[in-house]
């Protein structure tokens, strides 16, 4: 869920640790205005985690000593992060709107 300036997540108890430093980075991963109309640094906005079983109980995430290691991501071209790719014809996907679509009929 996103409301403003804040994102929801749901992540099982056992999972927290090791998805919330790889949200915190990829978060604060610089913006680049390089490109834009009106050309500036690139920019980083902080991020803060909280978990919790409710908005009520929420408490700072507390980071590990250790340092947990994120996988990488290859940069993606801007043609790459626009593309399209097509469905194949015979999905499944497609039969199931089919098929709901069918029965409001």
């Amino acid at each position: 869920m996103e409301s403003h300036d804040a994102l929801l997540f749901c992540i099982r108890k056992k999972d927290v640790d090791i998805q919330g430093p790889i949200i915190k980075q990829e978060m604060e991963r610089p913006l680049d205005f390089s490109h834009c109309s009106l050309p500036r640094r690139s920019l980083v906005i902080p991020c803060e985690l909280e978990v919790g079983e409710n908005y009520k109980d929420l408490s700072k995430f507390k980071f590990h000593e250790s340092p947990i290691i994120i996988p990488q991501l290859v940069n993606k071209t801007i043609t790459e992060q626009f593309s399209v790719v097509d469905l194949p014809e015979d999905t499944r996907l497609d039969n199931i709107i089919y098929e709901n679509e069918m029965r409001k009929l």
